[in-house]
């Protein structure tokens, strides 16, 4: 909003600004974790890579996901302010702690897991829970947060409400229980592996049911991980502090509650991935420390991948610079993945490359998961792939196609629009009628109905209901003002009224958006002919 209240919609500014609240996070990163650790070196590899990494893209390369590099920055800066609660206990500090906290939450839901980071904080680096832990020692701790967790509580049950309110939740007859925990096994390892070799990224990777060698897989790998960091957690306390903060804060979105239909994200990786960083830097570095003669090839090999990480990450951007590219690039390296062939379907078609767009679409029908709930989906795609037969002009097949989306989805409005205009066209008017009035019925302020109310106002005149025809075509002409067969209509309908001179207007406004309108220009010829015999 405030982007908007000083510049106007300027995606550009917001773009700069995305990147600007990147910057300060990765500063404040920075210093914040020297402030804590004291050792400089890591600390700048670790924001670095925070920086740098081609899986942040997503986060600051999209607009939309201002919530995310905005949430990091209050979640960074209650870190910040928890630092100093740690070393004066005070209302004042812990009021900015719980306020940075509330504005994290405010900005994306994602932060509700920020208070357990902080408890694994208070064992490692700000060392105020000693080993062994023990009940006595941890309990004053997690006291001490109890108003960050009944927020994080209060946000999290307003998130889920507010999604299972909108549709987005898949509930457990659409996507099983089952489906839902093999997916997060096999998330959290692709997460490891794209944190270590960011190759083939998308900006939407489809859910579909892992195999069960994956799974088992995943499975061995992230337990196997687990427990050497929780053996080596006494020597070196940072592996299973980075370990568990990636993991923990990775636990909302790892899909066990499903939001949408990615199976995982890039954006998901923004923050959980510095727990991951903290962990490998620190004990290379530990390693390194005992063997002084690798110290310049360290040095090399980390300038080096800060370096490669930052040359892959520009080479994602780029995927970012339109629709076209971003939806062409996840169709290219995913399968299956129907939404993003919906999509570039879509721009296909408005290039006119009809047959394209067409090929898009059957496929995405095809590709389209069997889970009840996305029978919305088959629908949405059905209707489009009948428009692009329209405009190929094979009228009946497109018909087909518009009856079986609003088979499967009856309250599916610009199918029924599109149907009725289809049976218009041949010839089949009663029917027409039918599904046009049933268009507006469900969503009577949908803007793609222009065509189907300009239709239904046409049907409504040749049945010699002339005050309605024109309420209709008027509102047609309202959300397509270049409809020339619309304003023709209207230009008949307002003859027929007695209305010559706004006839008259409406009957040349055609002419000149249509030159080769015939009927617009005999409804013409008939208007001017009724104001000479007036006059």
């Amino acid at each position: 909003m405030a982007d908007v209240q000083f510049f106007g919609l300027n995606p550009g500014i917001e773009h700069a600004v995305n990147v600007l609240v990147h910057l300060a996070n990765t500063v404040l990163l920075f210093l914040v974790l020297l402030e804590i650790t004291g050792k400089l070196w890591r600390c700048a590899l670790v924001a670095a890579i925070f920086g740098l990494h081609p899986l942040h893209v997503e986060s600051v390369a999209w607009i939309a996901e201002r919530k995310d590099v905005l949430s990091t920055f209050f979640e960074i800066l209650t870190l910040f302010f928890y630092v100093r609660y740690a070393k004066a206990r005070s209302a004042w500090n812990y009021a900015l702690v719980a306020l940075s906290f509330a504005l994290s939450l405010m900005a994306k839901p994602m932060a509700v897991t920020w208070p357990f980071v902080l408890l694994l904080l208070d064992y490692w680096p700000l060392t105020r829970v000693p080993w062994p832990l023990s009940v006595r020692t941890v309990k004053p701790c997690i006291i001490e947060k109890v108003p960050l967790f009944l927020l994080a509580a209060f946000f999290s049950v307003l998130t889920l409400f507010t999604q299972k309110s909108a549709g987005a939740i898949s509930t457990l007859d659409r996507l099983p229980l089952w489906a839902r925990l093999e997916n997060a096994c096999t998330a959290y390892l692709t997460y490891v592996v794209k944190a270590l070799w960011p190759a083939n990224l998308a900006v939407l990777y489809p859910f579909r049911v892992p195999r069960a060698d994956d799974v088992l897989l995943s499975l061995v790998v992230l337990l196997s991980i687990t427990a050497v960091a929780l053996k080596v957690g006494r020597s070196r306390p940072y592996v299973p502090v980075g370990w568990f903060w990636f993991v923990g804060m990775l636990v909302p979105v790892i899909g066990i509650v499903q939001v949408g239909n990615q199976a995982w994200a890039d954006r998901y990786t923004y923050l959980p991935m510095v727990g991951l960083s903290i962990a490998v830097i620190w004990w290379l570095a530990d390693i390194i420390e005992l063997r002084p003669g690798v110290r310049p090839l360290a040095w090399a090999l980390s300038v080096g991948v800060v370096a490669a990480l930052g040359a892959q990450a520009y080479h994602v951007t780029a995927y970012w610079a339109d629709s076209r590219s971003l939806f062409s690039r996840a169709v290219d390296i995913t399968e299956n993945n129907w939404t993003m062939d919906d999509n570039l379907a879509v721009i296909l078609e408005q290039e006119k490359r009809y047959d394209e767009a067409a090929a898009l679409w059957q496929k995405a029908i095809t590709g389209n998961p069997a889970f009840e709930g996305a029978k919305a989906n088959y629908a949405h795609m059905k209707n489009n792939l009948g428009v692009a037969r329209e405009k190929e002009g094979k009228l009946a097949e497109a018909t087909i196609l518009y009856r079986d989306a609003v088979t499967i989805n009856p309250n599916l409005a610009v199918a029924h629009g599109n149907l009725g205009s289809a049976l218009l066209k041949a010839g089949q008017m009663d029917e027409a009628k039918i599904h046009l009035m049933e268009a507006l019925r469900v969503n009577p302020n949908d803007p793609r109905l222009a065509i189907a109310r300009g239709d239904l106002g046409f049907i409504l005149a040749a049945q010699g209901k002339l005050a309605e025809a024109r309420r209709h075509l008027e509102a047609s002409l309202a959300l397509e003002p270049k409809a020339d067969a619309t304003h023709s209509n209207l230009c008949w309908v307002l003859l027929q009224l007695g209305n010559t001179e706004e006839a008259i207007a409406q009957c040349r406004e055609a002419l000149n958006l249509n030159p080769a309108n015939q009927a617009a220009r005999l409804n013409l010829t008939n208007a001017l002919a009724a104001t000479k015999k007036s006059h």
